[in-house]
This record gives structure tokens, C-alpha cells and sequence, in this order.
């Protein structure tokens, strides 16, 4: 009556290996004889299934904190009669289990973030199977920064974000489960290869690294002195994780006792750079954060380590430009969205005048540059001579006086609220010139009439004399301004003269005057036919005939 399988030699061992079928009581019996007498023995023999567990947490769980956590785990005992029991042999604090059913409830508190592990033990009373498992609790990232919203045309935008996060340490999302505690003890970087014969044997590199039980530092053209400091340190201690993922070689080096060592130096070892020249390589420095860019204007770049947000906007991005970005620490994320205001800064590009007239109307229309659609400028006088006015659109206006001759600064801005823009200019304020000389008002015919126009300039210039309206028979030197004429009979009466004194700078003073020619009385001869009685009354007027031959 003995199991299947079940067999005895004859030194009396019975030997068997019970099957899944074979579990719970087995009966068999057992007869020794030596051939006169038999005796016989019947056994009762139990045989065990260990628990067989068929649904347990992962080796590594998530939570996030706030969420609840249930799991239920699912273990069996193939044996009819046996009963499990769920022994927590380790368990994060205010993790609760059903000792019979196995049912795991857990809310993590703010005491439970990080890492955290699990152990518990399954027994049917007389085997037991022990489950492990780690969680990490992640509390949620959130921004915190605000962000500058607002740029100027061809300067550097930069925006640092920054983010508070309650976890000390970080479960980074690779392929390969990599738990970092605290995550401010590593680097992580990134290395980009450029040579393809050194990828295609990443592999081999990978294995020598991992086989060796200790990596030194070997002196070779990639070494400099300062690492020569710690050319007896074992590089590999200090390599947390080194693994190939999506085309990058990933590393993660672990400083312990406030020292490290340098990523090129572990580039060097790791390429067994004292055999050969090291591939050209790119190594980036990457934060446990992930920063993405989710809406941007073209050129706008984040930094993935710093998480650093830079852009110079160029000349077509004024105005207002949408900026969305996200952070993650592989699990939870947080989002910010706003917009920068683009200014195009105010340009001047009128040029003032640089010369008045006393007594006549100064004006300049200040011309501005700006090609933000709702640029509200605004315009200041800064600085300038007294009675220099500006109008809210730009406009100045100035009138000169005889007292504000010669040269006078003033200085413009214009501002659009964000940037601004100046003008200096000087003006030279002229005068123009003063006639001193006067004519005298009478010529007589045959005889020679002479006058100099003599004109003074307070500005000091030189002054050009011009004859514009001359009588007949009369010259008039540009240079020194003398007037000379002999006038004949025929011009008796008035005669109108026009000379005008006009200075270097093109100011003309218009000197006007008449000259009455009478004849001269000498060249007549006076008879005298008579002597009347010449009698004048008062109020009368008195006249007087001659005759002449």
C-alpha cells in the first residue's frame, strides 16, 4: 500500500520523494521478514506543501503621499487542513495587515516619506516563506517660483525654477531601478558617445567594469594633476550605478565622507584610457527633477540640470509670448504656465536741429522706433534752455531770445514704461545782424554821394554785404559795403535803396532806405527882376518865386 514512487532497499531504507499529488496524509506498510516469521508496520506519514504565494507587492512600490495603499496578498496551502498565518517581520509605521486573510492597508503620513521596507513572513505552522519588498513614499513637487515676465528684444531672459519637494530621497524612472537616499549625495550624469566602434562594445566595457573588484586610477594623457590626489581611490566605490540606457551611458557616482571623485576620471578608467585614446565623448549633468518645456517661443532652451529656463528674443517675438513648463520627479509632477511680455525697446531715430534764429519758432518732432503694437511712450525734457517746451506726443517748441545766443544742450527720453531711450543734442543759436550805420537821406545831382552800411553780429561772425535794389549809375562793393553814386538830373526825387548785411550762418538783416537827389543850386544863376514887398501874416504861408535863366 505504498505511494507511488515509494521505495525500500534491503538494508531497510525507504526512500521517496513525494509528488504534488502526494501531499497531506500518506499511509503505507512496511513488512520485514527472514523468511520464518514476518512482522509488519504500518505508517502514517504527513507530507507538506509550503505556502505557495501567487500574488506579493512588488520588490520596489510607489506611493504617493495622501493616497491609500491596499493589497491583498494571495497565498495558498495545497495541504486541506492548514492554516496560514502572516507574521510583519518588518513594516513601515502605521502599515496594518490582517494576520489570517493578509489584507495590507497602509496611508503613509508625512513620517513615512522616502524609503521604507516590508517583510513578512507566511507559515503554515510548519514551513514559512518570507516576502520582501521596499516602497517609497513621494511627496508631491511643487513650484514655487515666480516667474519674471518680462523681456526685452536681444537680452538674455532667464528664469530659475524652483521647487520644494519633502523627499530626501529619489526612485529614478530608468529601466533599472536606481533609489537614491539622499538624493543630494550623487551625480548623475549623461554621456553621449560620438564613436561607433566604441558603442558597439559597450557591452564588453560594461562587463570589465563590473567584474573588476577594484578600479584605480592609472596615470595617461586624460589625467591632470589634481586627480593624480586621487589616483588610489577606488573609482568603483564611489560609482553608484553605471548601466547603458536609451543610447547614453548613465552614471551615477556617490560621494562618501565628503569625497568624490570626477567624472572624467571615471571616463578614463572606465574606456581603460591607459590602453588607448578614450572615445570623444559629451558627459551632462542631470538633476533627479525632470524639467520639460511644453509650450515655448523658438530659441527658449531649460537647463536639465539647474532647471534654468534662457531665451534672447529676437525682433519678431515682441509682444506677448506663452510659456508652459512641467516638473517631475518621475511620479508626480506640477505645472506652470504665463506669459512673457516682449519689449521692443524705444529708438530715437529722428536727429533735432542744430541751429535757430532769435525770435523765430524752434521745432522738432521727436521721431520713436517701437514696434510693440500697444507702446504707450511717454516723452521728457530733460534738460534745456529756458522757455524749451515738450508736448505729450513729442513735440518741442522753443523761441529763442536775443539773451540765449550762441550754443545751448538739451537732452530727450522717451520711455515705454519698461526701457527707455535718450538724445542729447546742442543747438547754436544765431542772431542776426544789427545795422549801425545810418545814410545820409539827401544827394545832390552831379556831386558824389558815398555811404558805408556798417552792420555789428553779437554772434562774432563775418558779415557780407549784398545790394539788392540799386538806383541807376550807382556801385556798391560786396566787400567793404560802400555805397557810391553820382546822381544825375534826371533821378531827382526819391530813390529806393535795398542792401542787405547777412552773416556766415545765412541770418539776413534787410537795410531799406530812400535817398531824395535834388539839384544842386549853384549850378543855376538866380535873376532877380525885382524886390517885392514880402509881407507874412501869421498862420499864412509865406512863398517865395525866383525865376531862373
Amino acid at each position: 500500500d505504498a505511494p507511488d514512487g515509494m521505495s525500500i532497499d534491503q538494508s531497510g531504507i525507504v526512500a521517496w520523494t513525494p509528488g504534488v499529488a502526494q501531499i497531506d496524509t500518506q499511509r503505507f506498510i512496511v513488512k520485514v521478514s527472514h523468511g520464518v516469521a514476518v512482522d509488519s508496520q504500518r505508517v502514517s506519514l504527513y507530507v507538506n506543501h509550503p505556502p505557495i504565494v501567487k500574488s506579493a507587492p512588488m520588490i520596489t512600490n510607489v506611493i504617493n503621499l495622501g493616497e491609500e495603499y491596499r493589497f491583498q496578498l494571495d497565498v495558498s496551502d495545497p495541504n486541506i487542513k492548514d492554516d496560514l498565518i502572516f507574521t510583519a517581520i518588518e513594516m513601515p509605521t502605521g502599515m496594518r495587515m490582517d494576520p489570517y486573510g493578509g489584507m495590507i492597508v497602509w496611508e503613509p503620513t508625512r513620517e513615512n516619506i522616502d524609503f521604507s521596507n516590508l517583510a513578512i513572513e507566511v507559515s503554515d505552522g510548519r514551513t514559512a516563506r518570507l516576502i520582501e519588498s521596499r516602497y517609497y513614499v513621494n511627496a508631491p513637487i511643487n513650484i514655487v517660483s515666480i516667474p519674471t515676465m518680462q523681456g526685452a528684444v536681444g537680452q538674455t531672459y532667464q528664469y530659475q525654477i524652483m521647487t520644494t519637494d519633502m523627499n530626501r530621497g529619489a526612485l529614478l524612472g530608468y529601466n533599472e531601478v536606481v533609489s537614491l537616499d539622499p538624493v543630494n549625495n550623487y551625480r548623475i550624469y549623461s554621456v553621449q558617445i560620438s564613436d561607433d566602434v566604441y558603442i558597439e562594445n559597450i557591452d564588453r566595457y560594461l562587463i570589465d567594469w563590473q567584474s573588476a573588484g577594484a578600479v584605480y586610477l592609472t596615470e595617461g594623457d586624460g589625467v591632470d594633476s589634481l586627480s593624480l590626489e586621487v589616483s588610489r581611490l577606488n573609482l568603483k566605490k564611489y560609482v553608484h550605478s553605471i548601466f547603458w540606457e536609451k543610447d547614453r551611458l548613465n552614471i551615477i557616482v556617490e560621494s562618501l565622507d565628503d569625497r568624490t571623485v570626477a567624472i572624467k576620471d571615471i571616463l578614463w578608467e572606465f574606456f581603460q584610457g591607459n590602453k588607448g585614446r578614450p572615445p570623444k565623448i559629451v558627459a551632462q549633468k542631470l538633476s533627479a527633477i525632470k524639467y520639460t518645456l511644453l509650450e515655448f517661443p523658438d530659441g527658449m532652451e531649460i537647463d536639465e540640470y539647474t532647471g534654468t529656463i534662457s531665451w534672447t528674443p529676437t525682433s519678431d517675438q515682441i509682444n506677448k509670448q506663452p510659456v508652459s513648463y512641467l516638473v517631475s520627479d518621475g511620479y508626480a509632477k506640477d505645472e506652470q504656465a504665463f506669459e512673457i511680455y516682449v519689449n521692443h525697446q524705444p529708438i530715437i531715430v529722428s536727429s533735432p536741429p542744430v541751429s535757430a534764429l532769435v525770435g523765430e519758432v524752434f521745432k522738432y518732432n521727436i521721431q520713436v522706433e517701437d514696434k510693440n503694437v500697444d507702446a504707450d511712450i511717454l516723452f521728457t525734457l530733460l534738460k534745456g534752455p529756458q522757455g524749451m517746451q515738450m508736448s505729450k506726443k513729442g513735440r518741442v517748441v522753443w523761441i529763442p531770445k536775443s539773451a540765449q545766443i550762441n550754443e545751448s544742450s538739451f537732452s530727450f527720453q522717451v520711455s515705454d514704461g519698461y526701457t527707455n531711450d535718450m538724445q542729447e543734442g546742442k543747438v547754436f543759436v544765431n542772431i542776426n545782424p544789427n545795422i549801425i550805420s545810418t545814410p545820409r537821406p539827401v544827394a545832390l545831382t552831379g556831386h558824389q554821394y558815398k555811404y558805408r552800411v556798417v552792420a555789428e553780429d553779437l554772434n562774432k561772425d563775418r558779415i557780407a554785404y549784398k545790394a539788392i535794389k540799386l538806383p541807376k549809375y550807382s556801385t556798391f562793393s560786396q566787400k567793404t559795403g560802400l555805397l557810391t553814386w553820382k546822381p544825375r538830373p534826371n533821378q531827382r526825387g526819391p530813390n529806393d535803396i535795398i542792401l542787405v548785411a547777412m552773416d556766415e550762418r545765412g541770418a539776413v538783416t534787410s537795410h531799406e532806405f530812400q535817398i531824395h537827389v535834388f539839384e544842386d543850386p549853384s549850378a543855376r544863376q538866380m535873376i532877380n527882376t525885382g524886390w517885392p514887398l514880402l509881407v507874412s501874416f501869421v498862420g499864412v504861408i509865406f512863398a517865395w518865386g525866383m525865376a531862373q535863366i
